[in-house]
């Protein structure tokens, strides 16, 4: 309220004024009074003065805070506006005097300059902001109520007659029944339901309705999807190559969540900490993925620290909208202009959301660490039977074997004897490829190289000719460096993880196909230390990226060496080739290596020196252990008995088919905390490279504080947010539950409960919801129960022109709800009315059609959702909660219709209505593949013989009521004319339907301009 060139000074003495402070609500009435601080004049201070009166300590001018009731004191003398230094600035015609000042450019009208006289003259009472101050379940004007449902009506009815405004009354039971499926299931009536509620006289026919679409899966699916925008669930990290991002089974546990209706309390808590539950089950961990959901990005260009602390404060802020309805937000670079909410609070936040037990970039993988793998009971039992099979079988091979010890003796003997000439060959490659596209080289020393950009993932296969008439025991693979100081790989730290190597044969350029050469064993002369990083691992048949040869690329310097013994490398033909395929498939981008050469030999590798020692021991006088680590190394490494090989191929076909059954199975996104907290910092300025002032996990200062006997963390954090004194989480929660029936919340800002949002339109209403909402155990059934049973639900959407003059926005619900379906009800009930619909539930999101570009317009050629393909077959008629999420181009037919991106979280949804809209519910793919569904199924009708009655049967299916005569003869009219047109243009009728038939085409019309209708699209 304030500028740099003239400012509110403060005038009075030093002796602090007397002003009426009363922390309490506005009131015990259902509605505000006019001169109510909170309802009336804290949104005048928030908007027009706190910029610079406010919280923000750096920005506040003059020393004076109008955001509390110590500052506002000095410049209010209760009683007497006439010497109220407010009053006297706000009124001021002095352009250096007048607050706020005219460069600030939003002056204050008369009637908000006569709302702070009224207030001053009144006796200035002061009220703490609303929403944070605990919600008291009071009975308004000492009445009574008994339940929620008494409460909705008395409170509602309550503010009408203040405003001398007359209820509707109720619905008839069609459009009621069509507003209560469309709002519980996200679907249209059956007929079965509309006949069955009709000619249902009794008493209880609503409730019974309404209990039964509670229970109904699709209830689930309907409201899960308000919670996935809330929470920007999206099937792609949303930056840069917008990778596909495995956490399906997230969206799943959600609508599972709701249709078991899971105390609401219970529902937060295991999103946000249901990894830090006692023996966490796979569910819980499945929903602790809430705190994965930001995007995220491995674009190459990014600095680390700068997207490590961007996700913190991704989380941060989703923590904020999600469960405290504040834009927290707003107090990463400073203190919040017109909340409480200081920056020492925002990083203290942030702390519970810092310490995850994996990195920050995602690395355009689908499930970038933590994750966990949520197979399928089929999966865990053919898992459990691989496992058994195998365990049986190293047992066997493991253990004495006559044939195999007897041919290990002769090679024992045959150790420390002359080995005899052997031939070798260096490869001489004819063609090196990456399957990345990757350019390279083929050197002089008949080595390849790479020259281009590398990339994070690759194959990289070479062919050479094979010389004939040679038994080739041995592929030798040098990974070669410029010198000997050099590193290997081409990765930042010189490390290389091969992931596979395969050898394949073919007698000649288009005389065969390639045949596998099977590799036996190999040897390599450094292995990097751990389980998981052998040579081993890289002949193994399987691609897992989290095995491999590693090299130890980043510790030592110098090439590395790896001999494998190969199988039945031998050929007769004079254009034999060999092609030997590298796999880098690593979790570990771009561990790859530079330089390598292949050489093939007719020996068997080299015995090391420790080997002949160990065999020269005699069989007498070996220890056990000797005799053990001696048959080790035969078996693995220098054994081709066939007793042998069919064993170690009966073992290389159970990994692979193990690991074959494990790459199948689903994965997701959890959240795994560090064993110590990362150590957190107010950033100055929002910056991540500058740290300022440490900072512990604590909550915000200006709310309850947590529970010295909760833990720290974010379980702790969790029962801080359902506890009895937080005066936030079921206001919010509430809140977007009335916002979800009615089209606005009693507190239209839903993603804002602080000075810059609106107040609510029936506080005592909200704060008595809210408190019976967790005395009842967060039962969100019995919430929506109560909602849908409320006489102001069922009124009549009719609208005079009293309501009209009013309550344009139908805020005191004098009539019943009517606006535009969302984008995902209007899909999905074209589906359900042609019948096309599919109700399979769960499961990989789909990709309905979308026109064609869309991905492409957006998407790197790198990544793997440039390119849209639409799924085929009853995939495309899925429910929309299923679709295919891409957060840089989400799907056209929801955006259409203001479906938000889910880049960010998102409270409420615009609701626009434009020609973009009409053109799609008319032209887009699906929607017209209904209606032409609908128009068979009208001309299939052998029971109902006459035009007109099939009118009347295509318009109850669609609307839900019967048509009146009026309607049918218009109907019948264009239907008519449609028929005449297309008799006369058969290739029309053709193109539209893929059948000839004029009828056909005609009713394929008719059935998009019902389902076009005003009532169709609206609820």
């Amino acid at each position: 309220m304030s500028s740099s060139r003239n400012c509110l000074s403060v005038q009075f003495p030093a002796i602090l004024l007397l002003i009426v402070i009363a922390f309490a609500l506005p009131g015990s009435r259902c509605f505000a009074q006019s001169s109510s601080f909170g309802q009336q004049v804290r949104p005048i201070l928030s908007d027009h003065c706190f910029a610079c009166h406010g919280p923000d300590e750096e920005a506040r001018s003059a020393d004076l805070r109008l955001d509390t009731a110590d500052g506002i004191s000095y410049v209010v003398i209760p009683g007497d506006e006439e010497n109220s230094e407010l009053v006297a600035r706000v009124s001021s015609d002095d352009p250096d005097m007048v607050m706020p000042p005219p460069d600030f450019s939003k002056p204050l009208s008369d009637a908000q300059i006569a709302t702070f006289r009224r207030w001053v003259a009144d006796g200035a009472e002061y009220q703490e902001h609303w929403s944070f101050i605990a919600p008291k379940k009071e009975s308004p004007d000492g009445v009574t109520l008994r339940n929620a449902t008494q409460a909705i009506d008395y409170c509602i009815n309550q503010e009408l007659d203040r405003v001398n405004l007359s209820p509707n009354g109720p619905a008839d039971d069609r459009t009621l029944l069509r507003r209560v499926c469309l709002d519980l299931t996200g679907l249209p009536p059956t007929r079965e339901q509309i006949d069955a509620f009709v000619e249902d006289r009794s008493a209880n026919a609503y409730k019974t309705l309404v209990e039964s679409l509670l229970e109904s899966p699709r209830y689930g699916e309907h409201l899960g999807r308000y919670w996935l925008d809330l929470v920007r669930y999206g099937d792609t990290h949303g930056l840069h190559l917008d990778n596909y991002r495995e956490m399906w089974p997230y969206r799943d546990w959600v609508i599972g969540a709701v249709n078991q209706n899971m105390p609401f309390d219970q529902f937060i808590t295991e999103q946000l900490a249901g990894d830090l539950l006692p023996d966490a089950t796979q569910d819980q961990q499945i929903a602790s993925g809430f705190n994965r959901l930001n995007v995220t990005t491995n674009e190459g260009g990014s600095i680390y620290e700068e997207v490590f602390s961007r996700n913190v404060i991704d989380r941060t802020d989703a923590f904020g909208t999600v469960f405290l309805g504040l834009t927290t937000g707003c107090s990463v670079c400073h203190d919040h202009k017109f909340d409480p909410i200081t920056t020492h609070d925002y990083y203290s936040l942030s702390a519970y959301f810092n310490s995850i037990d994996g990195r920050a970039m995602d690395k355009n993988i689908k499930d970038h660490a933590p994750s966990i793998k949520v197979p399928t009971k089929e999966q865990s039992a053919a898992v459990a039977d691989c496992e058994t099979q195998l365990a049986e079988l190293r047992t066997e091979m493991a253990g004495p074997i006559d044939t195999v010890d007897a041919a290990q003796s002769e090679w024992e003997q045959s150790v420390q004897k002359s080995t005899g000439d052997h031939h070798e060959l260096v490869l001489s490659p004819t063609t090196v490829t990456s399957k990345k596209g990757v350019e390279m080289v083929i050197n002089d020393d008949q080595s390849v190289s790479v020259i281009g950009e590398v990339a994070g993932t690759d194959t990289v296969t070479i062919v050479a000719s094979l010389q004939p008439n040679t038994a080739w025991q041995t592929l030798h693979l040098e990974a070669l460096t410029e010198t000997p100081d050099s590193r290997v790989g081409l990765s930042d730290n010189g490390n290389v993880v091969l992931t596979e190597i395969e050898v394949e044969k073919k007698a000649g350029a288009g005389k065969s196909n390639w045949t596998t050469v099977p590799i036996r064993t190999a040897t390599a002369d450094i292995e990097q230390p751990g389980d998981e990083f052998g040579i081993r691992f890289a002949i193994d048949g399987s691609d897992d990226r989290d095995k491999g040869w590693a090299v130890d690329g980043h510790n030592a310097v110098g090439p590395r060496n790896a001999w494998l013994v190969l199988t039945s490398l031998a050929t007769e033909s004079e254009e034999a080739l060999i092609r030997v395929r590298l796999k880098y498939k690593s979790r570990y981008a771009k561990h790859q290596f530079r330089q390598v050469r292949l050489s093939l030999s007719t020996a068997m590798p080299d015995v090391p020196n420790k080997v002949v020692e160990l065999v020269s021991v005699p069989v007498d006088e070996r220890s056990n252990e000797q005799n053990a680590e001696i048959r080790k190394i035969y078996r693995s490494d220098y054994c081709t008995h066939a007793d042998w090989t069919v064993l170690v191929h009966m073992e290389k076909g159970l990994v692979k088919t193990m690991a074959s059954i494990r790459d199948s199975i689903t994965s997701t996104l959890v959240w795994k905390e560090l064993g110590e907290p990362r150590q957190a910092y107010v950033l100055n300025r929002g910056q991540y490279d500058a740290p300022g002032d440490p900072v512990q996990r604590r909550t915000p200062s200006f709310l309850p504080p947590m529970d010295d006997g909760l833990p720290n963390d974010r379980l702790g954090l969790a029962r801080w947010l359902t506890s009895e004194s937080h005066p936030l989480t079921s206001r919010v929660v509430v809140n977007r539950f009335w916002q979800q029936f009615f089209g606005t919340g009693l507190v239209k800002t839903s993603e804002d409960f602080g000075s810059q949002g609106e107040p609510p339109s029936h506080p005592v209403l909200l704060d008595w919801l809210a408190v019976d909402f967790r005395q009842n155990g967060w039962d969100t059934k019995l919430l929506m129960k109560a909602i849908v049973m409320s006489d102001a639900y069922r009124r009549s959407a009719h609208v005079d022109a009293k309501q009209l003059r009013i309550d344009p926005a139908n805020r005191l619900l004098a009539r019943g709800p009517r606006f535009r379906l969302d984008a995902e009800v209007l899909r999905d009930q074209a589906l359900a009315l042609s019948g096309l619909l599919v109700d399979e539930m769960g499961g990989p999101s789909v990709k309905p059609p979308q026109p064609a570009g869309l991905w492409e317009a957006v998407g790197y050629t790198r990544s793997d959702t440039a390119v849209f393909v639409a799924d085929e077959g009853e995939k495309t008629h899925r429910r929309s909660v299923y679709t295919f999420w891409k957060r840089t181009s989400p799907p056209p037919q929801m955006t259409t219709f203001d479906a938000p991106s889910r880049e960010s979280c998102t409270a409420r949804r615009e609701r626009t209505n434009t020609p973009l809209q009409a053109l799609l519910l008319m032209n887009e793919k699906q929607y017209v593949e209904a209606a032409k569904q609908i128009a068979k199924r009208v001309t299939e009708l052998t029971d109902v013989p006459t035009t007109q009655s099939r009118i009347q049967w295509a318009f109850e299916n669609v609307t839900g009521r019967p048509p009146s005569e009026q309607e049918i003869n218009e109907l019948e009219s264009l239907l008519h004319d449609l028929v005449v047109h297309y008799v006369q243009k058969p290739e029309l009728a053709m193109q539209l339907t893929g059948d000839s038939s004029p009828e056909l085409a005609a009713w394929s019309i008719v059935a998009s301009t019902l389902l076009n209708l005003d009532e169709v699209v609206n609820k």
